[in-house]
């Protein structure tokens, strides 16, 4: 199908990132009148979307939009399950799962239960705090009737009865031998914007985690510039099993790019942390209650075998 999509809107995270891989971006020429507000669109990304390996229902967070969505809605994996629609096949797949137990950390943990087809599949325990999971699926397992199985996901108390808000932010499912990245540890929540479309801010260390087959790739960062918030430019360095990738002084937006050999991803058992020397939070100088360390603002990450 052919999907024109408003550039910073989010919607299509829900929608296998496989099949929104071919599109092009269209933009005319529009003379502001301010006589008229909300003039637009002047520019529009046209998708041409083969039959999605997956999508998702209602309840998912996998975008700060579709979060807010879920909150209005009082949908989500600890109200009732929560369901991916993925495409069936008869050989091995991968699945991965991140998100937030967004209770207090001295609250329970919450118990993530996914089911495929309605049969128990995996269990594990997530204290407060963000979590991240890959699974594999045997091959078989997404066999059935119809086009579709279906994941579901279901939150519940690890102990006592009182319901635990869970959040469940990242999701993907690829055949075993494609590769799956995620973010792990060191990232900020997703925000959003309508005016700048979806960021990420990182800590001082920041990973990405990646799973399939050890060969390289390569990862494309989009990062605003950090003048906006320091007074010298940072330090940005790219580390994956002790071997520092590559190195840049920053000092203004630009998309970054790096190649990460097959051997160094092995020695870091998947991991590349994004490291840099500055960091800021929000409440030391506004007096905000944003206790949060940022360091850079990151509006697209990109992972791919070359």
């Amino acid at each position: 199908l052919w999907f024109l999509a408003d550039p910073v809107r989010s919607d299509l995270a829900l929608i296998d990132p496989k099949s929104r891989q071919d599109f092009i971006d269209v933009q005319w020429p529009l003379v502001a009148r301010p006589a008229f507000g909300g003039m637009r669109p002047s520019a529009v990304r046209w998708y041409r979307m083969p039959a999605p390996g997956w999508f998702v229902e209602e309840g998912w967070s996998l975008t700060p939009e579709a979060a807010g969505m879920s909150r209005l809605m009082t949908r989500g994996p600890h109200f009732a399950p929560i369901v991916a629609n993925v495409r069936r096949r008869s050989d091995a797949a991968r699945l991965l799962i991140g998100g937030r137990n967004l209770a207090a950390a001295s609250d329970p943990a919450a118990r993530i239960t996914l089911s495929i087809d309605n049969a128990p599949f995996q269990e594990f325990t997530a204290p407060p705090g963000f979590f991240l999971h890959v699974f594999d699926i045997p091959a078989g397992r997404l066999d059935g009737a119809g086009s579709l199985a279906t994941v579901t996901v279901t939150s519940t108390p690890a102990s006592g009865a009182v319901a635990i808000p869970t959040a469940i932010e990242q999701f993907d499912v690829q055949a075993a031998d494609q590769l799956i990245w995620g973010y792990d540890t060191g990232w900020q929540e997703a925000e959003y914007s309508p005016g700048l479309g979806v960021w990420r801010w990182t800590s001082d260390k920041a990973t990405l985690r990646v799973i399939g087959d050890a060969r390289p790739v390569r990862v494309t960062l989009w990062i605003e510039s950090p003048l906006r918030y320091f007074d010298d430019a940072p330090l940005v360095r790219a580390v994956a099993g002790g071997r520092e990738l590559a190195a840049a002084t920053l000092s203004e937006s630009r998309e970054w790019r790096f190649d990460v050999p097959a051997d160094a991803l092995r020695a870091g058992n998947g991991t590349i942390t994004i490291e840099t020397d500055r960091t800021f939070s929000p409440a030391e100088r506004s007096g905000a209650a944003d206790q949060r360390r940022l360091g850079l603002r990151v509006f697209s990450i990109q992972v791919s075998n070359y």
